[in-house]
């Protein structure tokens, strides 16, 4: 009986050497997921900053240690910054209307329009908390 060799690494690399190389397309939906990642990056980018800038203005806020005068101009802080994320958020619909129908209605494009309307609704909630 004789004995069969198995292909070695080597044989595999020669039986391919005379096809021209597979040509791989990329995917609508990669395309689509790259072109919602650049669109919304400059929109995520100061969101931490501003969420770090909210809850360190609601914790002055609530502290009894904060004096009246200081938590006066907590609140413009929070009106300013709630300006911003409103400017923001609308720079960000406007950019997306832009672009077409199919990268507005985008996931990632949705999910950060979520994530900026709950920071003004926070930033809604802590003003209205501090103007009654």
């Amino acid at each position: 009986m004789t004995e069969q060799r198995l292909p070695q690494p080597d044989d595999l690399v020669l039986a391919f050497a005379d096809r021209p190389p597979a040509k791989r397309t990329t995917s609508r939906a990669s395309v689509a997921s790259a072109a919602a990642r650049t669109l919304v990056a400059p929109f995520v980018a100061p969101m931490g900053e501003w969420q770090m800038t909210l809850a360190r203005t609601e914790a002055a806020l609530r502290s009894s240690h904060t004096r009246a005068s200081e938590k006066t101009s907590l609140i413009q802080a929070l009106e300013a910054l709630s300006r911003d994320v409103r400017d923001h958020a609308a720079a960000l619909d406007r950019a997306a209307t832009s672009t077409g129908p199919a990268l507005a209605c985008h996931g990632r494009v949705v999910d950060v329009r979520n994530a900026l309307a709950a920071l003004i609704a926070r930033i809604d909630a802590a003003l209205g908390e501090r103007r009654n």
